[in-house]
C-alpha cells in the first residue's frame, strides 16, 4: 500500500517538481524512500521505491544515467527523483528515451529541498494514506459486520457490497443459479444472461495480481466490448461454491477500497456458503435416517413418524405418491469406481464429485417441488433420493400414477436442462401408490425395482412404473432360483457358445424373435445378410433342441430374454 505518485508531487513542498520522462506512469504507486549512495543500488531495490539521486555516480561516464535507470525500474522501483545542476545538468536523451519507453516516472526535483525534507514528506504521508485506509478499512468491517449480525445473508452482503463500490453484482452458486443481485435490475439482469461468457472469458492474462490470493482464488477482470466486470470466485475448503460477479464503473478505474470491500464481501460470502453446506448436511443426515426408518416400517406409532415427517415439510396425514430417482452420472461413477483400480486420493477426490453431484439433485429438486407448488420433499437414501409428493385426499390409483409420471417427466427435463441445478440425465421408478403410511415400504420396494428393471430393458433417462415391468413384475420379490433355471435351460448353452467363440447367436435369437421371425427385417438389424442369418438359426435349433417356428418355445425364449435383459446376472455363462 502506498500513495500514487502524481497526487505526492501536487503537495505544497513539491509542486516545483518537474516530470522529465516517463509522465504515463505517474499512476505508480510509492510505497517508500531510498537514496542512490552507489552503482550497485540495484541490488537493494525491493519494489515501490522512490530513489532519490544527486547525480553524483552520473558524471562518471556517459551511459551511466541509462544503465542505472534501467536497473532500478527492471527491479520494480516506482521512480527517480534527482536535482540537477551541481554534478550535471541534464540526463542523457538515451536514459530519457528508456524511461519513457517503460513509462518510468523520472522527476527533477527543487535544488533546495534537503532530502530528509523529502523524505519527511513522503512518510508523512503514506501514515496519512494508511491512517486513511485502516480507517476506512474499518468502516467497510463495520458495515459488513452489521450485515452479518443482522442475518441478512447473501442479499445483505451483495446490498453492502453495492454500497460500498457502486457496483451492480450479482452472487451465483457453482452452478452459476443466481443467490443474490443489487444494483439497477437491467444491469444485474445483463450480468445473469452473460454469466457463462464472463466466466469463459476470465483468463490468466486478465488476472489482477494487485489482489492477495492463489492463482485458483484470485479474482479476475473479463473484458466484454467497452465494459469490464470483475469475476471473483468464492471457495469454502478448497471446494469452489460460487461467484460474485461486479460490473465495473465506467471511466472510474478500480481503487484500493473497491478491492477491499470485495474482499470482505467473498469471505462473508464464503462463510455463507459454509453455513449452507452445513444445513445441507444436517439435513441429508437426518433426512437419510428418517426416510429408512419410514421406508422399512421401522416406527414406533403413527403420531410419531408424523411428528418427525413435520420437520421435513412433509404432512403425512396427507397420502402420498413415492417416486425414486437416480442421477445417472451418480449410477455411472458407482461402476467405474467399482471396476477401476484406485488411490485413496482418487478415490476420495472421486466421492467427493459424486457426493456434490448428490447434494446438487437434493437441492434442485426439493427447489423444483417447491417453485411447482407440488409440494412434498426429496430425501436420500443411499446414492438415491426419494421423493414424496402429496396427492388430493380420494384420488383413483390411475388419477396418482398420472401425477406421479408427469411429476416425474418434469423433474427429467428440469435437471436435464439444468434450470433448477445440475445439468444431467435422471432415472426414476415409481411404486404403487396406496393411502396408508404403513403401505409405504412396499411402495419403495416396487419403485426400486421399476428403476432397476426399467433401466436395464428400455435405459436411462425415463420415468418406469412398477406396473409396466408386466410378467416382470412376477420375479421382483420373490426367490428367483426357478427362474435362473429357467433361463438357463433355454438360453444357458447359447451363452456358453457365445463366450467360447466370440459369435452372437443370443443376439441373432433376439433380433429374430422381436422382427417375428422375418428374415429379412431381422438381417438388416444385425446388419448381416440373409444366409447368415440362416446359417445361424440352424445352429441356434441344433445347440438348444428347439425349433423357434412353435408358438411355445417363441413365448418361452423372449420370456428367458426379457428375463436376462432385466437380471442379467441370472444366466451363468461358460469359466473364461
Amino acid at each position: 500500500m502506498g500513495i500514487r505518485l502524481d497526487r505526492l508531487i501536487e503537495l505544497p513542498p513539491l509542486r516545483a517538481t518537474e516530470v522529465l520522462a516517463g509522465a504515463t506512469g505517474l499512476q505508480r504507486e510509492i510505497e517508500r524512500v531510498t537514496v542512490l549512495e552507489s552503482p550497485d543500488i540495484a541490488d537493494w531495490i525491493s519494489g515501490g521505491e522512490l530513489v532519490l539521486t544527486n547525480t553524483f555516480l552520473f558524471q562518471a561516464q556517459p551511459g551511466t544515467d541509462a544503465r542505472l535507470i534501467e536497473a532500478v525500474a527492471d527491479r520494480g522501483a516506482g521512480a527517480l527523483g534527482i536535482k540537477l545542476g551541481r554534478y550535471i545538468t541534464s540526463l542523457s536523451a538515451e536514459a530519457l528515451r528508456y524511461a519513457d519507453e517503460m513509462s518510468f516516472p523520472v522527476l527533477k526535483l527543487p535544488y533546495e529541498m534537503a532530502w530528509a525534507d523529502m523524505i519527511n514528506v513522503t512518510l508523512t504521508e503514506l501514515l496519512n494514506e494508511k491512517s486513511a485506509l485502516l480507517e476506512r478499512s474499518e468502516n467497510i468491517h463495520t458495515q459488513f459486520t452489521t450485515c452479518v449480525l443482522q442475518g441478512r445473508g447473501l442479499d445483505g452482503i451483495a446490498s453492502t457490497l453495492n454500497n460500498l463500490t457502486g457496483m451492480p453484482l450479482i452472487i451465483t452458486d457453482r452452478n452459476l443459479d443466481t443467490l443474490a443481485a443489487a444494483g439497477p435490475e437491467a444491469a444485474t439482469d445483463a450480468l445473469i444472461d452473460q454469466t457463462e461468457v464472463l466466466l469463459e472469458m476470465a483468463r490468466e492474462d486478465h488476472f489482477l495480481n494487485d489482489l492477495a490470493g492463489p492463482p485458483e482464488n484470485g479474482i479476475r477482470r473479463s473484458i466484454l466490448g467497452a465494459a469490464s466486470y470483475l469475476v471473483v470466485p468464492i471457495r469454502v475448503h478448497g471446494r469452489r461454491e460460487g461467484y460474485i460477479l461486479l460490473a465495473e464503473r465506467t471511466g472510474k478505474p478500480l481503487g484500493r477500497y473497491d478491492i477491499i470491500a470485495v474482499q470482505h464481501a467473498r469471505t462473508l460470502a464464503s462463510i455463507e456458503f459454509l453455513k449452507r453446506r452445513a444445513v445441507l448436511e444436517v439435513e441429508r443426515r437426518f433426512g437419510s435416517d428418517f426416510v429408512l426408518d419410514l421406508i422399512s416400517g421401522r416406527f414406533d406409532s403413527m403420531e410419531a413418524i408424523k411428528r418427525r415427517a413435520s420437520y421435513f415439510n412433509l404432512n403425512l396425514s396427507t397420502p402420498h405418491a413415492l417416486l425414486l430417482a437416480e442421477l445417472d452420472e451418480a449410477a455411472s461413477h458407482s461402476v467405474r469406481t467399482a471396476s477401476t483400480v484406485q488411490t485413496k486420493t482418487e478415490a476420495v477426490e472421486r466421492e467427493e464429485a459424486a457426493q456434490v453431484l448428490r447434494d446438487n439433485l437434493l437441492m434442485a429438486v426439493n427447489q423444483y417441488l417447491r417453485r411447482s407448488g407440488k409440494g412434498g420433499a426429496a430425501m436420500p437414501v443411499g446414492n438415491r433420493l426419494i421423493i414424496l409428493v402429496p396427492v388430493r385426499p380420494g384420488a383413483s390409483r390411475e388419477e396418482v400414477k398420472r401425477l406421479a409420471m408427469q411429476t416425474g417427466e418434469n423433474l427429467i427435463q428440469t435437471v436435464s436442462s439444468g434450470t433448477e441445478g445440475p445439468k444431467a440425465t435422471l432415472s426414476i421408478g415409481v411404486g404403487r401408490f396406496d393411502p396408508a403410511i404403513e403401505r409405504l415400504p412396499q411402495a419403495y420396494r416396487q419403485a426400486r425395482e421399476a428403476l432397476e428393471v426399467g433401466c436395464s430393458i428400455w435405459g436411462r433417462g425415463r420415468v418406469y412404473h412398477f406396473d409396466d415391468l408386466g410378467v416382470l413384475r412376477l420375479l421382483t420379490e420373490s426367490d428367483r432360483t426357478e427362474a435362473s433355471s429357467f433361463v438357463n435351460d433355454i438360453l444357458g448353452p447359447l451363452a456358453e457358445y457365445d463366450e467360447r467363440h466370440g459369435s452372437q447367436l443370443l443376439d441373432t435369437l433376439e433380433a429374430f424373435l422381436a422382427t417375428n421371425g422375418n428374415l429379412s427385417q431381422a438381417a438388416r438389424r444385425l446388419i448381416v445378410h440373409v444366409n447368415t442369418l440362416k446359417y445361424r438359426l440352424r445352429k441356434i435349433q441344433e445347440i438348444t433342441g428347439r425349433s423357434f417356428e412353435d408358438a411355445d418355445s417363441r413365448m418361452d425364449a423372449q420370456l428367458a430374454l426379457r428375463i436376462v435383459r432385466a437380471f442379467p446376472s441370472l444366466l451363468k455363462k461358460a469359466p473364461a
